[in-house]
């Protein structure tokens, strides 16, 4: 599991081995290895990896953090959020994916409407027991 995270880390964030091995001091091969899952270095040894490749790509740690805790999803919409303009994502959606995204945006914007019908229902019973 770390080396495959570990792979797809480096992959996500298109970093090399011979780029990681240098930053990192060892030898390609060494990185290789632990990407193809023929060595697993101690624990300590692995997260200095995975800041030193954090310090190349900043944001690879979390990615990294994020796929051991199983937050896949959330971590690949909280980066296309911060990277993609919504004119670029609606443009590459298909007219299948464009309506089902409306009809997510419908529900959520009547579940925030139904949400201050009710505060202002609540509010109104606090005025009526304040001058009752």
């Amino acid at each position: 599991m770390f080396n495959q995270y570990f792979k797809d880390t480096m992959d996500h964030f298109g970093i090399k081995g011979t780029e990681l091995s240098k930053h990192f001091g060892c030898g390609r091969a060494y990185i290789s290895d632990i990407r193809n899952g023929k060595c697993n270095p101690p624990i300590d040894r692995f997260w200095e990896l995975i800041t030193a490749i954090d310090e190349l790509a900043p944001g690879a740690k979390k990615y990294f953090g994020n796929l051991m805790a199983g937050n896949h999803d959330d971590f690949l919409l909280e980066d296309l959020a911060a990277n993609v303009e919504p004119s670029q994502l609606v443009a590459a959606m298909s007219n299948e994916q464009l309506s089902k995204l409306t009809m997510a945006i419908a529900k959520r914007i009547g579940n925030m409407n139904q949400s201050v019908k009710k505060e202002d229902e609540f509010k109104k019973e606090d005025e009526l027991m304040l001058v009752g």
